[in-house]
Order: C-alpha cells, then sequence, then structure tokens
C-alpha cells in the first residue's frame, strides 16, 4: 500500500511538471509535432550547441546515475535537479534500467517495481517506465540533457558473473529480443527533447566479443525507431587506451553507429595513471576523430580515489588535451543516490547524498564549468608541440597543459603544482598586446595581471603552491575576468 501510494504520489507530481514544460515542449514529447534538442552537433559536428540558439554549450555533468532507479520520492528527485541547476550543471549520467546496484533488490526501483516481466528486456513493465517517464520530464523541466543508459553492462573483466549490471542477462538474450527492446525504448522516448543515448557500461568488449553483437542489437534497435537523439558509447579500458573509439570490438559497428566520442580514465589502480594528457591527446588526433567527453575520471569519495588536486588534475588534462565538449563528475555518495555502495568512503543513510552536494569536487566542477563557458572553449586546440608552453613542463600526473582557440584569441594553461612549476609562455603566439589572469580553481576567484607585450618569452609565476590556471587573451578583445560571464 505505501508503495502505491508513492507512485499515485509520483504520477501527480508528474501530472504538474508536465504543465510546467512549455507547450511546445509537451507537444513534442507526446508526438504531436516535429522533434527538437537541447543539445545537438553544430554543422561542423565539432561541439554541442543550443539548437534553439545555435550557442555553444559546454557539458558541465555529474553522474546521477541513480535517479531514476534508486530514489522514488518526487521531492528528493526534484532536490536533486534543482540544486544542481543552481550550480551551473546542464548534463547528467542516468541508467534507465540496471541490475544489482540497489539496497533493496537487484533490478527494482525505489517504489519496488521492476523494469522487466520473467524474461529480461521482454515484457516491460508500463509502471516502472512511467516513472522513468516522470524523471526525464522533470529533467527536462530544469534544461538537464540526459546521457541516458538502457542498460547498464556491467563492471570489468571479473564481475560478468556477479550481479552487478545486465552482463549475464545480456549474454543470454537474443540479438531479436534486444533489437526489440533497443526499438521499445528507442520509440518511447524518441521525442524527448534531452536524451543522449549511452550504450556499454564498464565493459571492454575486447573481454567479451560476443556482447558487442548485443550492444549491436540493442543500438539497431534504438535507430529503427529513434534518429532524433546523438548516441555514445562507454567503454572500460582494462590495459591501454582510453576512449570509445579504441575499442570496437572484433568487427566494425554499423556505419555512424555513434557521434561521440567516450574518453574513461579512472586512474584508481589503471596502468594509466598519469597518462591522462597522453590519451587525451591520441584521441584528438585520431584519422577517425569524434567530439570527446570526459565520460569518467576518478570518482570523488570512493576508497581508491586520488586527492582532489588529482581530481581537478585529471580534468584539466582532459578538456586541454583534447576533450573539449567537456566533462562529467563523478561523487560515490551522489551517483548512488541512496543506495550503500561499498566503496563509498563515507556512508552513513540513504539519504546521506542531501548533504553532500557542496563537495570539494563539486566546487572544482562548477568553477571549471564557470571558466571555460566564460571563454571560447569550442575553439580550443591542444598546444600537443609545445608550441606555446615552452618545452612543456613536467610530467604525468605534475603535467602543465595548454590549449589555445584556433582564432588567436586566448591560451589556457594548467598548472598542477603552483609555483614549483611556472609556466613559460612564447608571447609571440598572439598578434598584440595580451591580457593576462590567474584562475584559481578551487576558489573560482581570478586575479588581473595587466597586460604584455607579444615579444619573447615571458615566465608567469604563481602566487603559491597550489595548482592554477593561467588565461592569455589578447587585450583587444576585452574580455572579463575568467569566470564571471556565463554564455
Amino acid at each position: 500500500m505505501k508503495r502505491t501510494a508513492t507512485f499515485l504520489a509520483s504520477i501527480v507530481v508528474c501530472a504538474n511538471v508536465w504543465a510546467q514544460i512549455d507547450p511546445s515542449l509537451r507537444s513534442q514529447m507526446a508526438g504531436g509535432n516535429k522533434p527538437s534538442q537541447f543539445v545537438v552537433l553544430d554543422p561542423t559536428g565539432s561541439y554541442f550547441m543550443n539548437q534553439q540558439t545555435s550557442h555553444p554549450v559546454f557539458m558541465q555533468g555529474e553522474q546521477a546515475y541513480n535517479l531514476a532507479t534508486e530514489l522514488s520520492s518526487p521531492s528528493d528527485i526534484r532536490l536533486y535537479l534543482s540544486t544542481r541547476k543552481s550550480e551551473g550543471f546542464n548534463f547528467i549520467w542516468v541508467a534507465a534500467t540496471d541490475m544489482g546496484n540497489h539496497d533493496h533488490s537487484p533490478e527494482e526501483n525505489g517504489s519496488g517495481t521492476a523494469p522487466f516481466g520473467a524474461t529480461p528486456f521482454m515484457e516491460m513493465n508500463e509502471t516502472y517506465f512511467e516513472h522513468l517517464d516522470y524523471v526525464l520530464q522533470q529533467a527536462a523541466a530544469y534544461g538537464f540533457e540526459v546521457l541516458l543508459m538502457p542498460a547498464y553492462a556491467g563492471s570489468g573483466p571479473s564481475y560478468c558473473g556477479d550481479s552487478h549490471g545486465w552482463c549475464l542477462e545480456l549474454q543470454a538474450a537474443s540479438a531479436a529480443n534486444l533489437r526489440a527492446f533497443g526499438a521499445w525504448i528507442g520509440h518511447r522516448y524518441a521525442n524527448y527533447p534531452n536524451i543522449i543515448w549511452l550504450l556499454g557500461g564498464d565493459l571492454d568488449l575486447v573481454d567479451y566479443p560476443g556482447l558487442q553483437a548485443k550492444e549491436e542489437a540493442i543500438l539497431l534497435g534504438l535507430r529503427s525507431a529513434d534518429r532524433n537523439h546523438l548516441m555514445t558509447i562507454e567503454n572500460e579500458p582494462q590495459t591501454t587506451g582510453s576512449n570509445s573509439q579504441d575499442y570496437k570490438g572484433g568487427s566494425a559497428w554499423p556505419s555512424g553507429s555513434w557521434q561521440l566520442d567516450s574518453f574513461y580514465h579512472d586512474v584508481s589502480g589503471s596502468p594509466r595513471q598519469g597518462l591522462m594528457n597522453v590519451d587525451a591527446n591520441s584521441a584528438y588526433t585520431r584519422s577517425d576523430h569524434l567530439p570527446t567527453y570526459l565520460l569518467e575520471d576518478s570518482m570523488e569519495g570512493e576508497l581508491e580515489s586520488p586527492s582532489e588536486l588529482r581530481q581537478r588534475t585529471e580534468k584539466y588534462q582532459a578538456i586541454l588535451g583534447g576533450a573539449t565538449l567537456g566533462a562529467v563528475f563523478g561523487n560515490c555518495v551522489m551517483s548512488s543516490l541512496g543506495f550503500h555502495y561499498s566503496a563509498c568512503q563515507t556512508w552513513t543513510s540513504s539519504s546521506e547524498w542531501k548533504t553532500n552536494f557542496n563537495t570539494a569536487g563539486a566546487t572544482a566542477m562548477r568553477n571549471l564549468g564557470k571558466l571555460f563557458r566564460s571563454r571560447e572553449f569550442w575553439k580550443l586546440v591542444p598546444d600537443r608541440s609545445n608550441a606555446v608552453l615552452k618545452d612543456g613542463i613536467g610530467s604525468g600526473t605534475t603535467e602543465s597543459v595548454a590549449a589555445c582557440t584556433s582564432d588567436g584569441q586566448t591560451c589556457i594553461v594548467y598548472d598542477p603544482i603552483g609555483r614549483s612549476q611556472n609556466p613559460q609562455i612564447a608571447m609571440g603566439h598572439f598578434s598584440g598586446t595580451i591580457h593576462g589572469w590567474w584562475f584559481n580553481p578551487q576558489t573560482g576567484s581570478a586575479t588581473d595581471l595587466g597586460t604584455f607585450t607579444k615579444k619573447g618569452m615571458h615566465t608567469f609565476s604563481p602566487t603559491d603552491e597550489n595548482d592554477c590556471v593561467l588565461v592569455l587573451d589578447l587585450n583587444s578583445a576585452g574580455l572579463p575576468a575568467p569566470g564571471t560571464y556565463i554564455q
């Protein structure tokens, strides 16, 4: 009875949220008019842009993985979305269905409803998906783009035999059934304005070549019913490489399978530790390069996570190294949203996430979003040859990285260890007088350094030992302090 009451309450709130959405979007979601998306790729296929305004969009995302599968209270869902929206977050990563990452039941959502009948990916439960409808509509009302994962595959080569993820069920399912599931869920959400389909899920297809055909079946089903949304894939490298383009399995995926390259680089215990910039550069220079975003790096609050400094370094190295679409931030408690994930350093109760918004990692992510939105982030080109950042500085986790806009207006340099590593800049890169700033990634504050001539080399000395960002602009551009203007 309690679960029924909770569900009925969610339907009432769903109706109220539905009424708050712009009428044209309501009509679109119901299949009543031509689909329009919050976010699309620009005509060159290089960056996200708002389809209505044609303005570039920077991804300031967060893993809200269990938003639909764990939370059942409408007020809790609104609390999460409204808080993160007020902080500049605009993308969230959400599971449509899941297996094993819940305290109450392996596959049921927070209201005790399973997505399928006796056979996974068949006999879809309408009550379950009505709750997912509500979550996606609520996200749309707050302006969030959702990286929606229809069936999380699993986690790593040693986990396919346990209860986390659908790995075993995917292998047991027929390609025909999975294609039918893809078509069903694709048709259901084809007209929603705020979805990017995210296939896969932590597994490396090299370890499970049989899963590629199953993922392809879901993909083909989705595409048969939904040509409106972008598609991407998560693939976790177990040995080398870090982006989804590296791991397409033994056979070629259908042409145009996905339009976005997700960059995975969780360095906790990984052989890729200290190679974030190297791997970002590698993804950027591929002959089959796709616009790239950092989907997952070290998660804040996990037992094996490195320091907050290392986590900031990972994001700046990835974005300035070539993942110019932006990044998704992960906090162990916030991603779980009530689920007691054993790898979290702290977990006291299912409501702990409500007091976990203002962590150091989340603050740094807000500041990162403000910084890149205040400059032409969509034009950034990695300084791979160190033409601007002379000789490069440091290596691995201490490596300073730089990128400059293709029009020569701005260069951004991230220095992970402050005045122990002073960036030396070839000022001749600019066509005129330069205006310099230090930006503090921890506080979001900017320090005006004044103007400099374009001649020779100049060494910039940070004021302390903390990581910092050097922003150099053409003075004639008249740009405001970094992070003070959100486009």
